[in-house]
């Protein structure tokens, strides 16, 4: 049957709606009869006065349409258009509408073909010259049935110009686009059933979802300029792909807001070696944050992250992923980075350095963290590390750089909730606090707060059984106290602490070792408790120095002796040294106070190699 031209009109101006299907069409009350294919010449309900009406195109079997115009004055009608095989035949911008534009298979099972050169057999088929006849302005295109049940191909590069929206929801539907797909700034959106395979999509600034109800999302590289990027799957139900793997992600926006990238599954989540996330403004315009939900693992190795002042989130502390492995450079402008892992976390990797400019950087985990990377530095904003156990990766050179200086000074804070702190060489300098907790040993390097104390061992943790400084400590008039149920060491030969007016506090169940290059607190009082107080080297010299004030030096040995060669004492108050065993010591001096010897415990023996 042809249909030469339609067109229908109610008396009230308001254009009726067109139903078109070879059962028992009727259009405004006219019966029409078709049993074999569908032909449309030109069908419009075009209505210059109000809202365009509807239009309905059914067939078993293939329909062709050379033009079909539902517009209207605001509103076009929306064009359903059904049947196992479509052709529009009318050239360039052919079909047109405000509404909603739906092309679906009559059969649920039928596979569709997506820019073909040709009809494929067997298949709902859009051909490149079917996609062209698709006017600029409907307010969503569809392709697919909600119950589609079959593979959607894309079998040549694509642009979609208006929002679209590719759908094989039924139970096995799946999504495979081996080419490019591009949009031109609105939203795209893919969901299926099953498996999705996506090569490259490019967005000029339009959003893009892609939805697996039932398996996993594969992705190239996807740039949205701008626009959201979101990606959510349940699992591979083979076990043999991660639930989502991608390549590249990449919402930066050059001149706006940029996108946020969200990626959701019930399996694990893995980013391709040598792969991206890339988001936030080059403009410094507030930006939506990555954020990365799942109850499987996260690895994004030999991978950048690059956020221009959007805020980083793997985890919301709800849903945690069970392990975490992020090696590569890390930046996020400004914004915070938040990672929570229930079991594991590894983070960096050898040559990056790991940035938040002013951002929070946060990791969480209930397993251990190992980090490996040339350093972690924030330019003021709070690091807060807390695991079960905190180490670094095996290496030749085992360092990392922690450093919160700059901005307001950050306060850095490390905790092992469950083993120890092992950090090696490793240096911290803090824009303000250092807190360092172990629930065993605690091994440092370099220790600076510029702005605050450094506490290891603290009121409401158990102290470490250990604590091993293997560099220096500063501070900039802040305290400095380390605590532990075992010993306390300064292991490197040129250590030293100096807090410039702060106090120093070490108290220890075992032995306190003290820098050969001596403890300065310019005033602050010096007090050292452990079973054994002695310098490092057996045959070692330090220096304790409360000059510079009035701070007292108090040093007590409760099981044995005091054993400091011929360190000197310099206070700036008064000396009090007491121990169970011998006490052996240099010279003694101070600036108007006491010196007590003896005052709690008799020494064995007391030598004193210096002046009193």
């Amino acid at each position: 049957m042809s249909l030469a031209e339609l067109f229908t009109e109610a008396g009230d101006g308001a254009l009726g709606s067109i139903t078109l299907e070879n059962g028992l069409p009727s259009v405004n009350g006219a019966t029409i009869v078709n049993l074999g294919d569908v032909f449309v010449s030109a069908l419009s309900t075009i209505n210059p006065e109000g809202d365009g009406g509807a239009v309905n195109l059914l067939s078993n079997s293939n329909l062709s349409a050379e033009t079909i115009d539902a517009s209207g004055l605001v509103n076009g009608g929306n064009i359903t258009v059904t049947a196992d095989e479509i052709d529009l035949i009318g050239g360039s911008t052919s079909v047109i509408s405000q509404g909603e534009l739906l092309l679906q298979p009559l059969n649920p099972a039928q596979p569709i073909a997506i820019a073909a050169s040709s009809n494929q057999l067997g298949t709902l088929t859009l051909k490149t010259s079917d996609l062209a006849a698709l006017g600029d302005g409907f307010s969503q295109i569809v392709i697919g049935r909600d119950d589609s049940s079959g593979q959607i191909e894309l079998l040549e590069t694509v642009t979609f110009v208006d929002p679209t929206s590719i759908q094989a929801t039924g139970t096995g539907g799946s999504i495979f686009t081996p080419f490019t797909i591009s949009t031109s700034g609105n939203l795209l959106n893919l969901q299926a059933d099953g498996r999705i395979s996506v090569s490259d999509i490019t967005s000029n600034g339009g959003g893009v979802e892609i939805i697996s109800n039932s398996g996993d999302v594969a992705a190239n590289n996807i740039t949205s300029n701008g626009g959201d990027i979101s990606l959510t799957a349940a699992s591979d139900p083979t076990g043999i792909n991660p639930a989502i793997a991608f390549t590249s992600l990449d919402s930066n926006s050059e001149s706006g807001a940029g996108g946020a990238i969200t990626l959701t599954a019930q399996g694990d989540i893995v980013g391709a070696a040598g792969g991206m996330i890339a988001l936030g403004s080059a403009v410094g315009v507030d930006s939506g944050p990555l954020s990365v939900f799942t109850p499987g693992s996260v690895e994004f190795n030999s991978f950048s992250i690059s956020s221009n002042g959007a805020d980083l989130q793997i985890g919301d502390g709800t849903i945690n992923p069970t392990a975490v492995a992020i090696a590569g450079n890390v930046s996020t402008g400004g914004g915070d980075l938040r990672v929570n892992s229930t079991g594991s976390l590894e983070f960096g990797a050898a040559g990056n350095t790991s940035q938040t400019l002013g951002g929070i950087f946060e990791l969480t985990a209930g397993g251990s963290i190992l980090l490996f990377s040339d350093g972690i530095e924030t330019n003021g904003g709070d690091i807060s590390i807390t695991g079960s156990g905190i180490g670094i990766f095996t290496d030749a050179d085992p360092f990392v750089a922690i450093n919160s200086t700059g901005g307001v000074g950050g306060n850095i804070t490390i905790t092992a909730t469950t083993s120890g702190i092992n950090l090696g060489a490793s240096s911290i300098d803090s824009g303000n606090l250092i807190r360092l907790n172990a629930a065993t040993n605690a091994n440092v390097g370099t220790l600076t707060a510029a702005g605050g104390d450094v506490e290891i061992g603290t009121e409401g943790f158990s102290f470490p059984q250990t604590v091993e400084i293997g560099g220096t400590v500063f501070t900039n008039g802040g305290n400095f106290r380390a605590s532990s149920s075992g010993d306390i060491v300064f292991s490197d030969f040129l250590g030293s602490a100096n807090t410039s007016g702060g106090i120093v506090t070490l108290t220890a169940g075992g032995a306190v070792l003290l820098p050969d290059n001596g403890i300065f607190s310019s005033g602050g009082n010096i007090t050292i408790n452990g079973s054994t107080v002695a310098t490092v080297f057996t045959d070692g010299l330090t220096t304790l120095n409360s000059v510079g004030g009035v701070g007292d030096i108090t040093i007590a040995a409760t099981t044995n002796g005091i054993d400091l060669n011929g360190s000197a004492i310099n206070s700036g108050g008064s000396i009090d040294l007491d121990a169970a065993g011998n006490i052996n010591t240099g010279s003694l001096t101070t600036d108007g106070g006491n010196i007590t010897i003896g005052s709690e415990n008799l020494p064995q023996t007391v030598a004193i190699a210096g002046n009193v």
